[in-house]
Formats: structure tokens, sequence, C-alpha cells
């Protein structure tokens, strides 16, 4: 069995390493912070030290900004230092003011205004390092991974050497098909800052997007050493196990998460498949009916599928028992295309137990709804013909060869009912041109087996 991959294990990344760096990295410090001689200095300093990399601010800016810090010592000041701010905005007046107010309306979650005050700030400076990146990071965080890029990549060439710029950009990279370069990205956030198990997660990432299983693998397990609980980690991991083709591995992983509580609807429905595959039918059934729980409101289209697989596997009393939870949990909510779906298990189910009129049954209501269901027109006419009843196989037989995909396995089939009656003048035509439709050497080599008996036939 293929095994797909889970792709909410591929996507696990996305929202954590913006949403710990845009908390950590812009918040601003505390009172006591600014009430420090030392920080105020430095803090004004910042501006104008690389006129390459930051903007000048004027004498009049300096005895603002001084009075900004003042503000910002009081407890409710920055609402007041926001305002005066505001007020002192000018077409001509430093970037650094729009990129101080970027700052205190992204710490009071107006990210949207943040966005357009650093863009102001980079219009008036555009080789400002700081505006650079604090844009990128805050167009990461509202998901706009694209337009994040050339922000961030800005602020590398700039000079901005550290983890939360690097692990950003291979965010950005990883969300825009880039994985190449999101594999570098990380690398080198990880080079920054080893102990951040974001960037390596997203490293991971990269790496199984680009099936570097093993490296992914043995990445991932010095980061679980570090972090046993986090169940993105274990979610990846199986995913890469998946990727190498070893799903008892994966299976392992996937039962970790089911003991620690968290594992998802779709990593249960794929243990199931898995187990289904080691013929572990009960474990199987177990799991599958646990992923309906852990997910109620659920596409039911995955839960059909994982019935179909145990009634393939003739698990036939695990499949009803799987199809009544179903049954019970879709009540009055399944499509009509879903309900004809669960019906022609059941047929299946009792074809199995040799409980051929109740298949029957279900398969007359199925063609009635659908009239043009080859599966259910094809068990029919079969049906009926074991049962002797030819003229009716006939019907289902003749209306399974006006669909198209059909026409050439129905056509046969009916053709063996009628050699089974001796009618090889009948057959005859009719695997002619099932040979034409769908040429095939089985069949070849049965039309002249016909052709021979029909002559024979003739002879005597």
């Amino acid at each position: 069995m293929k095994y797909t991959r889970l792709s909410s294990a591929l996507r696990v990344t996305a929202a954590l390493a913006v949403s710990v760096s845009a908390a950590e990295l812009l918040k601003y410090p505390s009172v006591e912070y600014w009430q420090d001689p030392e920080h105020q200095k430095e803090f004004l300093a910042s501006y104008g030290v690389n006129p390459a990399t930051e903007p000048k601010l004027s004498t009049e800016e300096q005895v603002l900004f001084k009075e900004i810090i003042q503000l910002l010592q009081q407890e409710g000041g920055r609402a007041l230092a926001t305002q005066q701010l505001e007020k002192a905005l000018k077409p001509d007046s430093s970037a650094a003011l729009d990129f101080t107010l970027g700052n205190l309306k992204a710490e009071a979650g107006d990210i949207d205004a943040a966005i357009q005050h650093y863009k102001a700030a980079i219009k008036k400076e555009p080789n400002f390092l700081r505006a650079h990146k604090n844009l990128g990071l805050f167009l990461c965080q509202k998901g706009k991974f694209a337009d994040a890029i050339p922000s961030l990549t800005k602020a590398v060439n700039l000079g901005a050497v550290d983890s939360v710029t690097y692990g950003l950009l291979g965010l950005c990279y990883l969300n825009t098909g880039r994985v190449l370069s999101a594999e570098g990205a990380y690398r080198q956030a990880v080079v920054f800052d080893p102990e951040t198990g974001d960037w390596k997660l997203g490293l991971a990432r990269a790496l199984i997007e680009q099936k570097k299983f093993n490296e992914a693998i043995a990445l991932l397990d010095e980061i679980l050493k570090e972090k046993p609980k986090d169940a993105n980690l274990w979610m990846a991991q199986a995913n890469a196990f998946l990727g190498l083709n070893q799903p008892e591995l994966a299976a392992a992983n996937f039962e970790i998460l089911r003991r620690m509580n968290e594992a998802t609807a779709e990593s249960l429905l794929l243990l199931g498949d898995i187990y289904m595959n080691e013929g572990l039918r009960d474990l199987a059934l177990e799991v599958y009916l646990d992923a309906l729980k852990k997910d109620p409101n659920q596409p039911v289209e995955r839960l059909v599928r994982a019935a179909e697989i145990l009634v393939a596997s003739n698990a036939l009393d695990q499949a009803e028992k799987l199809l009544q939870q179903i049954d019970a949990n879709y009540s009055g909510k399944l499509e009509a295309k879903e309900e004809l779906v669960v019906m022609k298990l059941r047929s299946r189910i009792a074809i199995a137990r040799n409980d051929f009129d109740t298949a029957a049954k279900i398969l007359e209501e199925v063609v009635d709804r659908d009239p043009l269901d080859g599966d259910a027109l094809m068990l029919l006419a079969n049906h009926y013909a074991r049962k002797g009843e030819t003229e009716r196989a006939a019907i289902f037989y003749e209306r399974a060869t006006k669909i198209r995909d059909l026409e050439a396995d129905a056509l046969v089939a009916w053709a063996q009912m009628l050699v089974q009656q001796g009618n090889y003048k009948d057959a005859l035509p009719k695997l002619e041109r099932a040979q034409v439709i769908k040429p095939r050497e089985n069949v070849g080599r049965y039309l002249q087996q016909v052709r021979n008996a029909a002559q024979m036939a003739t002879d005597f």
C-alpha cells in the first residue's frame, strides 16, 4: 500500500516561527528599562550611528525622542507616546519617527498600521535596515510570505545576520515553494541560534519537501531529545518515515501521539491503513473509530475510504462496524453521492457473505437513484446471471454497455453468460466488439475459443 504523507505535518512551522519572533523581538522594554540612563543613550545613539543603514535625527527630533522616552517610563505612557509621534510626523521628518511609531502600533496589535509606517520609513530611507527587517517580520505574521521576501533579503544584504531574519526568510521560501533556498536560510538560522527549535523544525520540513528523509529523521531525533512532548516533531518524523516507505516506524510515532492524546484524525486514519496493511484488522478498526471520535465533523470521504479498505481486505465484521458508526454520526448529513457509496459497500459485504438477495435489493435501490452507476449495474447483472435469470441479467449488462468506461467489460461478461448457455452465435459479436474497444490478450484467446466452439456447433 502506498501511503500519503500528512499535509498537516508539512505545515507545522507556518505559525510557530512568526508568532514567537514577533512577540519577543518587537516587544518594547519595561518601564524600568527606560528609566536607565544608559539605555536611554543607547536608544538615541542607535539612530545615525551607521549612516548607510540608519536614519539621522535632527536636533528637534532628538528632543522629541527624549520626550518619548520620558513617556515610556510611565505606566500607560505608550498611548501618549504614540499620539505625540503621530502629531510630529511630517513628509520631511526622519524615518526614525515612522519606524518607532510602527513599533508602537505593532505592540498595540495594529499590525496593518505598523506595516504602513515601516513602508513609509523605507520610502524615506531605502536602506533602513531595521525597517526592512520589521516589515518582513510582520508581513510574515500576516501570511504574506511572497511580499515579505524582498524586505527580508534586503535586510540580509544590508547586514542583518541573525537567526530571526534567516529563519523568517526560510519560512517565506518554504511557503512559496522555494525549498532549496528555504533549506539554506534555515541552516543559517540554526547556526546563529541552535537552541530555537522552530528553525530546526523548519529545516526538517525543507528537507522532507526535497525528499531528504534520512537527514530530516536524524535532525528530528536530535530535536525530540530536547522536546519529547512536541507533537509537531513526532508528526513530522512520521512523515519522513513514510517518505522512506517505512510505515512500521511511522506507526510507532503515530502511536506515541495517540498516547499523548495529540493524534489528529488524519494521522489516526493513516495509522489504521498501516495496521490494515499488516493484517491487524481489529487494531485498524479501533483506530478508525478513534479517528471518527477525534473529529466527528470531518469529511466522510476518508472514513468511507477506510471502510473500502476493510471490505477489500475481507474484514467484513470490522467494515460493518465502521459503517454503523458512519451511519450514526452522519445520519441525515450525507450527500446523495456519499449515500450511494455506503450502500454499495453494504452490498459488497452481503455478496462476500453469499447473501446475494440482500445485495441485490440494495443495488436495485442504487440504480434507481443513479441509473448510470456502472458498478451497481455490473454487480446486479452478475448476480442475476449466477441465479440463472439470464433475461434480467441481460437487461443490466445492456445498460452497463451504455457507459463508455464499462462497455468492454460489460460485453465480455455478457458474452460469458451466453457461452454458458451455449449461445455462441450471440456471444461472438459481443466479444469482437469488446476487442475493438479494448484489445486484451486474454480476451483475444477467449474469443478464438468461442469461435472454435461456434464452428464445431455449426459442423454438428
